[in-house]
């Protein structure tokens, strides 16, 4: 069993684990998810998908200075998330939820970072929290990228098809990122 299956269990010790080695790695993994999200100029709420152990939701928070609501399908993550924010004093609505089937309102910035890879049906997940992306709002997605050496993530071209699937999009810019990344942004038309 390799690393990466070692965190596939995100209930009890698996979710303290992932979040263990998650912390450790979190400015290597988030720097380009803070920096987009910063460069956006969004303010208002934002929604969080698969927010694991919250770090990347505080980090948001205390750096942006917006509103969020995080939600992940695993009750041991949101815990140690609800933790993580009463620890960093910063306020955040978590909750356990759903990408591919809950609908919690609609948000000027929707994001998930690492998540998408984990679930079912991406092509649902995703068309679902584009629902949730209010008019003129944006949805960000970075995730891990497959390829011939790292067989984590999707594929860029699985990816890319995915985005270019949603419909009412003012602007859809999707880049492969270094090392062995991609991201998106989809603006939804007004």
């Amino acid at each position: 069993m390799g690393i990466l299956e070692k965190f596939e269990r995100f209930e009890g010790e698996g979710a303290k684990r992932y979040e263990k080695a998650v912390s450790r790695l979190s400015p290597i993994l988030y720097h380009h998810a803070i920096h987009d999200l910063r460069k956006l100029g969004m303010k208002g709420r934002y929604l969080e998908a698969g927010c694991g152990p919250g770090i990347l939701a505080v980090k948001v928070a205390r750096e942006l200075g917006v509103e969020i609501v995080a939600f992940d399908l695993s009750e041991s993550m949101i815990e140690i998330a609800k933790k993580q924010a009463e620890r960093e004093r910063i306020s955040i609505d978590f909750r356990v939820g759903d990408a591919e089937n809950d609908y919690f309102g609609e948000y000027d910035v929707v994001y998930s970072t690492f998540s998408l890879h984990h679930w079912s049906n991406p092509e649902r997940g995703l068309k679902n929290l584009w629902k949730m992306v209010k008019r003129g709002g944006i949805l960000y997605i970075l995730d891990a990228r497959r390829s011939r050496f790292f067989g984590h993530g999707l594929r860029f071209e699985d990816f890319k098809q995915l985005f270019e699937s949603l419909t009412n999009t003012e602007k859809v810019e999707i880049k492969k990122r270094f090392p062995l990344m991609v991201s998106a942004i989809a603006v939804k038309g007004i």
